[in-house]
């Protein structure tokens, strides 16, 4: 098994939101989760990078960032250990290797920040795109999202 490096979580991260931006484009009703579900399902070299998980998670929260930071923070991570998941809860974001804008307004995931999906301007952009039907987001808001979430700034 190769851990992922970097470089190689934030290509696999903008073009797996690249390709899901693409997808919304050509049928806007599409379910983001299934969308990244697909992507990494599909994606041929993915096994070399986890063998830990036994569920259907392939990469941690079907996330390329989260399955580095993850690595990165701790390789207990490997046990499927409950304990140790409640206690590393998401402090495992601080290895996050993009900039999501959350992180000094925060304690819970950055990408998932805000969870009052009435406010667009407080809610992380996983929120918003995760929960586009529930709030009535647009189809070009949702791939303006998309490629927002792509081209995240790097920390």
């Amino acid at each position: 098994m190769e851990r992922l490096t970097k470089e190689r979580a934030i290509e696999l991260h903008r073009d797996m939101w690249n390709w899901i931006a693409s997808e919304l484009n050509k049928n806007p009703d599409a379910n983001v989760h299934n969308l990244k579900n697909k992507y990494i399902k599909t994606n041929p070299d993915i096994h070399k990078y986890q063998e830990y998980n036994d569920n259907e998670d392939l990469v941690h929260n079907n996330c390329f960032c989260c399955e580095y930071a993850v690595q990165k923070a701790n390789p207990r991570m490997f046990a499927n250990d409950f304990d140790f998941w409640n206690e590393f809860n998401a402090d495992f974001c601080e290895h996050c290797p993009l900039r999501w804008g959350t992180e000094d307004n925060t304690e819970d995931f950055f990408c998932e920040t805000g969870i009052e999906l009435d406010n667009k301007e407080t809610t992380g952009l996983w929120n918003l795109i995760n929960h586009a039907k529930e709030i009535n987001l647009t189809p070009e808001e949702k791939i303006n999202i998309a490629r927002q979430i792509a081209n995240l700034p790097e920390k």
